[in-house]
């Protein structure tokens, strides 16, 4: 994690599982690394909250399309 993320590069599970447009169930399975096929996405805990970088979700979404195009025929 970087020293040059700020607070307005965090976001809330809400907000990332919006720009994802998936169900907070199943975001929550993603994020503890619990789908098949798809990475662990990382967080950043804070406190009882669990907040993840923009940028990382950002990566995390570019990982997700590579892997899914280098398995696709």
């Amino acid at each position: 994690w970087s020293s040059d993320v700020c607070s307005s590069d965090l976001l809330t599970r809400d907000e990332v599982r919006t720009r994802l447009r998936i169900s907070a169930a199943h975001f929550s399975k993603i994020a503890a690394g619990k789908v098949r096929g798809l990475p662990k996405l990382a967080s950043v805990p804070l406190g009882r909250r669990q907040m993840f970088v923009d940028t990382t979700v950002d990566r995390w979404i570019r990982d997700v399309e590579a892997k899914s195009c280098s398995t696709a025929r």
